[in-house]
């Protein structure tokens, strides 16, 4: 009787890290479960808000990743689902955690100006605001996210101060 062993299961924590330079992803370690995108209108300085149809809420685009599927790939098919927009290389800003064992990547994706998405039956309306003025009633967790984006990307606009 012959026995073989599958190490398939490893390689992304061999193979991976050699080939980014670097340790494991988050990804890797711990899987993402939903993957969220703000699209960042550069011409008029706001968001893509969208209007959720099952509970009336202000949400952003995104949703639940596919076993084995990575976030960025679950943010680009989300969007593409729910906005008929195809994100172009979207940047993850940040994860937090949602439950014992599961997390939620934000994503940010910059375009030159607003545009009006092609909604499918998730979404009811689609807006463009501030994430200061963002349309009420908000999603539960988007208030959270607003405040952490907020930080976030306000500490990338900001210049490296220079260590002494």
């Amino acid at each position: 009787m012959l026995f073989f062993l599958d190490f398939s299961y490893v390689k992304p924590l061999y193979i991976i890290p050699m080939l980014k330079n670097s340790f494991p992803t988050p990804e890797i370690l711990s899987p993402i479960h939903r993957a969220f995108v703000l699209v960042y209108a550069q011409k008029t300085g706001k968001y893509l808000a969208l209007l959720r149809a099952d509970d009336q809420t202000w949400g952003l685009p995104g949703g639940k990743t596919h076993p084995g599927e990575l976030a960025e790939a679950a943010i680009k098919r989300e969007t593409m689902e729910e906005t008929g927009f195809e994100l172009n290389n979207p940047e993850q800003i940040y994860t937090f955690p949602v439950g014992d064992e599961k997390h939620c990547a934000i994503f940010l994706q910059s375009v030159n100006d607003e545009f009006s998405p092609t909604l499918n039956t998730e979404s009811t309306d689609h807006a463009w605001a501030t994430l200061e003025m963002w349309p009420l009633p908000a999603h539960p967790q988007m208030l959270r996210l607003i405040s952490e984006a907020q930080s976030i990307i306000q500490a990338k606009e900001e210049p490296e101060q220079p260590h002494l």
